[in-house]
């Protein structure tokens, strides 16, 4: 199985090559019963251990969010899930551009993912309820709220509440108005990004 996931993530993201934020696949094969992917070297550190080595405001970390965002949209354009966004996935490159990694839990057909489409492994701090469900309908909104979770734990410092201890009465506390050098809207986007039902 891990092989197969394997052999997976070096196909999906041999398609993405002309994305700028996301790793690059120069080459994959397989040999001795192995998979290999050779990959470009990304050189700098996660999303999180900068944030927590760096006092950065806020508004300058949606900047940087940016282009990686923009990115996100042109992976779902070429029918790609991630289904696995988390600040350990994202690396801070040392123009502090970033960079998305692990496509491991990727697929390479944005669907209405059922059944053993689902993905097994995923960080639950940052995965939507749907991805518990092994009949829940997955696509783009899939990477919609982890990335957003992964904002919503960046920018306030707190983990955000599991999606599966959310239902019945949610208990995420909203971005608070007063700590935050946030406009209100980026809240609000943030927030309606957590929504935990995807319609």
């Amino acid at each position: 199985v891990g092989q197969l996931r394997f052999s997976r993530e070096a196909r999906v993201l041999s398609t993405l090559q002309s994305i700028k934020s996301v790793v690059s696949v120069l080459d994959w094969f397989e040999d001795n019963n192995t998979s290999y992917i050779v990959m470009e070297y990304v050189r700098g550190i996660t999303l999180e251990v900068y944030v927590r080595e760096h006092e950065i405001e806020p508004q300058r970390l949606i900047s940087m969010m940016r282009e990686l965002v923009d990115s996100l949209i042109m992976v779902h354009a070429q029918g790609v899930l991630h289904r696995d966004i988390s600040p350990d996935n994202i690396m801070v490159q040392e123009d502090r551009t970033l960079k998305l990694i692990d496509f491991g839990a990727a697929t390479s057909e944005v669907r209405r993912a059922r059944g053993r489409d689902q993905t097994v492994i995923f960080n639950r701090r940052f995965a939507p309820l749907e991805q518990y469900d092994e009949n829940g309908e997955q696509g783009p909104w899939t990477d919609v709220y982890a990335l957003s979770a992964t904002l919503y734990y960046l920018v306030s410092g707190q983990l955000p509440t599991e999606s599966a201890a959310r239902k019945g009465k949610d208990s995420l506390k909203p971005l608070s108005e007063g700590k935050l050098h946030l406009k209100k809207w980026q809240k609000k986007a943030i927030m309606d990004g957590l929504i935990l039902q995807p319609d």
